[in-house]
């Protein structure tokens, strides 16, 4: 009988771990989705320099170290595609070329992002994180988890330093603005 006991109360045990698990799963993928629909509008509310290459008929979004993320993405891609410019999603490992990237992603457990960040400083690419502190390593637009929503905040001195321009409107449902004054 305590042999049964024990048995039942480990099963207990294992399926309420179980029912955690499945809980911060479905968590995860509600935050990639959510991350993803972000990344998708922001294309809305984003202008960059008319020097740069190919923006006006196509948005290339690269996703390094995020591949759910990507996966999202691209389903948001296929299942609504825009009228006025193509966007595709690549998926990039850390030390790929850049130069034909709009939008570049860098998901939160990359080990590269100061390299990343610093290989597009000077470049017209929208970067977009997911790293407590990001701004401050130069990122323009950083996610960030506030009672358990997925919120963002934007550098918008680093945006127009790569000659990008953030609308006013998104800059309104920011929860924290860089200006890059002290």
């Amino acid at each position: 009988m305590l042999a049964f006991r024990r048995i039942v109360l480990f099963l207990l045990i294992e399926s309420m771990a179980l029912c955690a698990f499945a809980a911060d799963v479905e968590h995860a993928k509600v935050e990639n989705l959510l991350m993803a629909t972000y990344l998708y509008k922001f294309t809305d509310y984003v202008e960059w320099p008319a020097a740069a290459p190919t923006i006006p008929t196509s948005i290339n979004i690269g996703i390094i170290d995020a591949d759910e993320v990507a996966a999202a993405l691209s389903t948001l891609v296929a299942a609504h595609p825009d009228q006025t410019r193509k966007m595709s999603v690549k998926i990039l490992k850390p030390n790929d070329s850049l130069a034909s990237i709009q939008i570049l992603f860098i998901g939160h457990s990359s080990t590269h992002i100061r390299d990343l960040l610093a290989a597009t400083r000077d470049s017209p690419v929208l970067t977009v994180t997911a790293f407590d502190d990001a701004l401050a390593f130069g990122s323009m637009i950083n996610f960030v988890v506030i009672d358990g929503h997925i919120k963002f905040e934007i550098s918008v001195s680093q945006a127009t330093h790569c000659g990008i321009k953030i609308s006013s409107r998104l800059l309104g449902i920011a929860q924290k603005i860089d200006t890059g004054g002290k």
